[in-house]
């Protein structure tokens, strides 16, 4: 698979989590911690595909956006003005799954859902997903 396949793919599995919490946004009752995980998710994706964009072959087995941004940061040090975003999201990737660990509010999720949207929109990841698909729509 071609680097530009396997960016193409990591971005394929997080708009799909993206969608996923646009739909979810619109039934009722909410379900914050499912929206919360899939914001997780997407950028937890969004991130290894750009760690996959500039040339890291390896991979880390981590859901620590934190830990993911510091990469992502040799190649680009405005991602560390989110640190503190990547942090908070960091944690609904475990204990939004177990029952009695979560107490996600719907302002957490609100929060959540508006960080990973300016995250989608974020230049160095918007820019990668324009180069990337770009051979695919010309």
């Amino acid at each position: 698979m071609s680097t530009l396949e396997n960016i193409r793919e990591w971005f394929f599995y997080a708009d799909n989590d993206y969608d996923t919490v646009e739909i979810l946004l619109g039934h009722y009752p909410l379900q914050l911690e499912i929206i919360c995980f899939h914001c997780q998710q997407a950028v937890e994706k969004w991130l290894k595909a750009y760690l996959i964009y500039n040339g890291l072959d390896e991979l880390s087995k981590t859901h620590n956006l934190v830990e993911l941004c510091d990469e992502c940061s040799v190649y680009d040090e405005n991602f560390g003005q989110f640190r503190q975003q990547f942090e908070t999201l960091t944690k609904h990737a475990v204990i939004v799954r177990y029952p009695r660990e979560s107490r996600i509010t719907e302002l957490n999720m609100r929060k959540a859902y508006a960080f990973t949207a300016a995250i989608r929109e974020f230049a160095p990841l918007a820019e990668m997903r324009a180069e990337a698909f770009a051979e695919t729509t010309a």
